[in-house]
């Protein structure tokens, strides 16, 4: 009964165009959610959805960053925790940035594809849904499902990949964000075939240090890439090893990087050039 009451209310808070619906879970309101505990990952590799929004025009970057912080970011897991979401890690750009780069970024997991139509079909998922085009443009933005990239394939723009396929928890470990822009030097139809190479060396380098996590998604002019750590030390020493220095080598004579910082947990506001991992507890 207590659940169907938030999930009433909180469909008609996100209707209504209420700033502040993280209020009606107090447990996941605020800093509170960088605490929150979760029950173990039992549901295998999980089901990716990879989102980048174009900021509608006529909404302000001032509006924007205020109700991602009060009302967008907070509604995923008060809509679908319930439903089996089991991580959420949006990020958004530095205040400077390419004219042609999303404002915001996001890695949404659930336990399983069949999971997240379920989920989305629920009134709080459709509800939800209908939320993201209140500030995002609904012709530019992008959403895709993280694919398995089979050997000797190459990386297609647009097309989201899980390059580890491992049953990851992503809420717990130490996960970064990075962001990297196409040099000048390189042309445009060489980037995509430079990224399949360079993703193959950072995940055969990578993966026996600690990297257990890693999902990608470019264009002919960018790539986006969140990689998990087993914990921040691991990736730490890794980044730091001459393997590491080669692999961040071969990332550079790809890309000049726009953004890379380590995700932190999301607190209640948004500021340029942050990332999240929103600690939530899942249903069991």
């Amino acid at each position: 009964m207590r659940t169907t009451l938030l999930t009433t209310t909180l469909v008609a808070m996100i209707l209504a165009g209420c700033a502040q619906p993280a209020a009606v879970l107090p447990a996941m309101a605020g800093p509170q959610a960088a605490s929150a505990v979760s029950a173990p990952l039992k549901t295998g590799i999980p089901f990716f959805r990879v989102f980048r929004g174009v900021k509608r025009a006529d909404v302000s970057a001032t509006a924007f960053l205020q109700d991602l912080g009060k009302r967008f970011i907070p509604s995923a897991p008060l809509t679908h925790a319930k439903n089996g979401l089991v991580a959420y890690l949006p990020a958004v750009p530095a205040a400077k940035k390419a004219s042609f780069l999303p404002d915001e970024y996001a890695v949404i997991a659930y336990e399983s594809a069949d999971v997240y139509a379920k989920a989305k079909a629920t009134p709080e998922g459709q509800a939800y849904s209908d939320l993201h085009w209140e500030l995002f443009d609904k012709a530019a933005s992008k959403s895709a499902t993280a694919v398995t990239l089979e050997a000797g394939a190459q990386v297609q723009a647009d097309v989201a990949y899980d390059l580890v396929q491992r049953p990851t928890d992503w809420q717990k470990g130490h996960t970064t964000f990075f962001v990297g822009v196409r040099k000048a030097g390189v042309a445009a139809g060489a980037f995509l075939p430079g990224m399949t190479s360079h993703v193959a060396l950072a995940k055969r380098e990578f993966t026996p240090m600690g990297l257990d996590g890693y999902i990608i998604v470019a264009t002919p002019e960018y790539e986006v890439a969140y990689m998990h750590w087993t914990d921040a030390r691991s990736a730490d020493a890794a980044m730091a090893s001459a393997t590491g220095k080669r692999v961040g080598e071969d990332a550079q004579r790809l890309m000049s990087m726009e953004q890379w910082t380590p995700t932190v947990p999301f607190a209640g506001t948004v500021k340029p050039g942050q990332a999240f991992n929103f600690r939530f507890e899942r249903r069991s």
